[in-house]
């Protein structure tokens, strides 16, 4: 005979994310938002073009920038009070936005935005929105990579590969803003996450706005590929060194998937 007191019981009927609908919901998270070191009355930031660069090579040859000054931070709440890793900066923990001087011709003052903390899609569209609506730039530029998992095709590992995305406003611009670095992105294959994001919200807006994302990810190549092109959109600009990428790299991916 059983014994119905040690008989181990029969599998629940209700799989674990059935369960999970009688729970009460999580707390919202606190909304992404803008410090600026020097208060400005009259909000947003105004600059002729942002580059926001959310790839390992764009980060590190754009945070190499010399004389660039810092204007504004945007802060992800949920990375600002986690527990950082001992010896870590306040920009892996924000957006850090600066300002160069493009003296290519004519004096202009660019805006830069490193995003080098990590940004879940949940909170792309939130940081997205916060970030283009904080600064009122008449064009923007997204420096991204190229992931293999999104790609329809096979990426050859040792070819350098640039492809681009454009609003409806910058398409029919006389003046495009990337020329010769690549062709139009693929159909069939896939971009997502913040760069998504800032693209989609530079389309609500009705801003200039291009997403050129790079292959490969990593390595001299990446570094390569993209300083080609910060050359020829800043060409006052003394772009960064690509020394140091493997050390950085290796910071940004613990730092990511932490």
């Amino acid at each position: 005979m059983e014994d119905v007191l040690t008989e181990a019981p029969p599998p629940s009927r209700f799989f674990d994310e059935d369960l999970n609908i009688f729970a009460s919901p999580p707390p919202p998270l606190p909304s992404p938002f803008l410090i600026l070191p020097n208060p400005n009355p009259n909000p947003p930031i105004h600059t002729p073009l942002l580059i926001i660069a959310a790839s390992p090579a764009a980060i590190h040859l754009l945070r190499g920038v010399p004389g660039k000054n810092l204007v504004g931070s945007l802060v992800l709440p949920e990375n600002h009070f986690a527990a950082a890793p001992i010896g870590a900066s306040a920009g892996q923990n924000s957006i850090d936005i600066f300002s160069i001087d493009d003296d290519g011709g004519e004096s202009v003052v660019v805006l830069i935005a490193l995003a080098q903390c990590p940004i879940s899609d949940e909170r792309a569209r939130a940081v997205a929105k916060v970030l283009i609506g904080g600064v009122s730039a008449e064009k923007v530029l997204i420096l991204g990579r190229l992931q293999s998992c999104n790609f329809r095709g096979k990426v050859p590992p040792d070819e350098e590969l640039g492809f681009k995305l454009e609003t409806a406003e910058q398409r029919a611009s006389s003046t495009p803003l990337i020329e010769g670095f690549g062709g139009w992105f693929p159909s069939g294959s896939v971009v997502d996450g913040f760069c998504a994001a800032v693209l989609s919200e530079c389309q609500l807006r009705r801003i200039k706005g291009t997403l050129w994302v790079t292959w490969p990810e990593f390595g001299a190549s990446a570094v390569s590929v993209v300083k080609k092109l910060l050359k020829k959109v800043l060409p006052g600009v003394e772009i960064g060194s690509e020394l140091g990428f493997d050390r950085f790299k290796s910071s940004f991916d613990s730092e990511l998937y932490a």
